[in-house]
């Protein structure tokens, strides 16, 4: 429910009110890299660039680390996935 809730608040960029959520769920997993990301994004949403910064160095500084999204499609019956940075073979 924490993350629908800072989701909710990137679309309606409420940098104040993801700020609140961003901490219970910190409650639960320190460690979600996903909540650090979507806390950037709202608020850059918000323009709020200072706060983007604050975030990024939080992830650097608790080793926090973003990861990489995954992408899936079928070609020919096989399904095939890949990530940045793989080289076709």
């Amino acid at each position: 429910i924490w993350k629908t809730m800072l989701s909710a608040c990137n679309i309606h960029k409420n940098a104040e009110m993801a700020q609140r959520v961003f901490k219970e769920i910190l409650e639960i997993d320190p460690n979600d890299s996903a909540c650090y990301v979507l806390l950037a994004n709202v608020h850059a949403s918000a323009k709020r660039w200072r706060d983007v910064s604050e975030v990024r160095m939080s992830m650097r500084d608790k080793n926090v680390k973003k990861e990489p999204g995954i992408s899936w499609f079928e070609h020919k019956g096989e399904v095939h996935r890949f990530k940045m940075g793989d080289r076709s073979q």
